[in-house]
């Protein structure tokens, strides 16, 4: 997976610090170890998709926040200005990291189906293609529905 690993661990123990809650407290709260935090904070193991989900809430962050998607998306929120300093392929650029987020976010949580359920995902991405107002602008590959 192109997921950086290492984020998730880097910023699990970052906004913990944030939020002033310790390793105890957070595993705690999620009914694991103080050491289990530990080892997600330091990369040593990185948690199942449930369990991130059970961090990010306790967190009270999105759990994309968690595995990176949001930091770039949230600054550009911020400042959408951004954009306009890029010229031509620079924010052509952008546009790509930005959709490249989105795809490995969808793997991410489409690889923690089982073959039914993966089933079942891709005939509801099928369904979305054919409802005109979900599809693309046939000459604008990065159009954005948002």
């Amino acid at each position: 997976m192109a997921i950086n690993e290492n984020i998730i661990g880097d910023n699990i123990k970052r906004i913990r610090k944030e939020k002033k809650i310790t390793q105890k407290e957070l595993g705690e709260m999620l009914g694991v170890s103080q050491s289990a935090i530990n080892q997600f904070e330091n990369n040593k193991s990185t948690p199942k998709t449930q369990t991130l989900q059970k961090i990010a809430d306790a967190l009270d962050v999105p759990i994309s926040f968690l595995m990176g998607f949001d930091l770039f998306n949230s600054k550009l929120k911020k400042n959408p200005k951004i954009l306009e300093l890029y010229a031509g392929s620079a924010q052509k650029q952008v546009e790509n990291i930005i959709n490249k987020q989105k795809e490995e976010r969808l793997l991410f949580c489409f690889d923690d189906l089982n073959d039914t359920g993966k089933e079942k995902a891709i005939e509801q991405v099928e369904l979305l293609t054919k409802i005109p107002e979900y599809k693309k602008d046939p000459g604008n590959d990065n159009q954005d529905q948002e």
